[in-house]
């Protein structure tokens, strides 16, 4: 191949990676920064419900109920040991088991946070009895 031509292979292969990468920046805009607001306010929710849960002083109950109903209408089987929040989320979730361990562990209250994360404080919705809430965000 002659020297010209493979220049002109080249840019054009780096004008089509170009535009694929505008593409990526468009689809990150519309769909990841979107996504992960409506995800972290979805996770502010669920760390509510866990401190209401463990403010009623009756997360006993609560946690039993939940474990019940998850297993007779969705046929979900809880461990006997999974901590509160764990269950709280999975009741939410209802489908993946992965996603719930996932979600479980970012809304628990007693977990300590990695120094690799910083920690945001936010006002939770009205209806709730807490004051505020953490929001983990990659520091």
């Amino acid at each position: 191949m002659a020297k010209a031509s493979i220049k002109t292979l080249v840019l054009s292969l780096i004008a089509e990676a170009d535009e694929v990468a505008k593409q990526h920046e468009v689809y990150h805009e519309e769909y990841v920064c979107k996504a992960n607001d409506k995800l972290y306010g979805l996770l502010s929710n669920m760390l509510a419900v866990c401190l209401d849960i463990e403010a009623s002083g009756e997360s006993a109950r609560v946690v039993k109920e939940m474990r019940s109903k998850l297993k007779a209408v969705y046929n979900i089987k809880t461990q006997a040991n999974s901590r509160m929040p764990s269950i709280v989320v999975r009741y939410i979730v209802r489908s993946s088991r992965k996603t719930a361990h996932v979600y479980g562990r970012v809304v628990d209250p007693d977990r300590e946070v990695p120094a690799t994360f910083t920690v945001t404080t936010v006002a939770i919705p009205a209806a709730t009895n807490a004051v505020g809430t953490r929001i983990l965000s990659p520091g």
